[in-house]
């Protein structure tokens, strides 16, 4: 499968929102270099932020589903720096994986604005940057989107 399909029949986003693009990071992760290249890119933000306060913890937490074994590969390219979570109770100094950001609503979901976001596909929509502060991205990309209906994602 193509990491980008265009469909006539709309797809419902995990917003609700409607969209005739599909971003998948499926080739992306399958393919160990561009993986690698993706993860390094975080870990150097990562780090970077370490070397700047040294008393802060690099913590991970992989959005359910398509940011999940993003964070995992990320913790292990970080293992003795990072801590891997499995729940998203404690909102400090976290960083949140996700595949692909487009409207935001998963991470306001989440309750948070504040805590760096790294995804491999951004394509966001005016207005995610109100609840979305700080985004790395490997990839920008502008994708239509439709109003749509708030269904969930299936």
């Amino acid at each position: 499968m193509a990491w980008l399909n265009h469909d006539v029949v709309p797809h419902a986003l995990a917003s609700g929102r409607l969209s005739n693009w599909f971003v998948n990071t499926d080739p992306f992760f399958d393919d160990v270099k561009v993986r690698d290249m993706i993860v390094e890119i975080w870990a150097q933000k990562i780090l970077r932020d370490l070397a700047i306060d040294s008393n802060k913890e690099a913590r991970i937490y992989g959005v359910e589903t398509g940011g999940v074994r993003w964070a995992k590969a990320l913790w292990l390219r970080l293992r003795d720096r990072a801590l891997l979570l499995h729940d998203y109770r404690d909102k400090r100094n976290t960083y949140i994986v996700d595949d692909v950001l487009t409207t935001g609503s998963t991470i306001k979901e989440l309750g948070t604005n504040d805590e760096p976001v790294l995804v491999v596909v951004s394509r966001e929509w005016p207005g995610c940057r109100m609840i979305v502060s700080s985004v790395t991205a490997w990839m920008h990309i502008e994708l239509p989107i439709g109003a749509g209906s708030h269904a969930k994602n299936t």
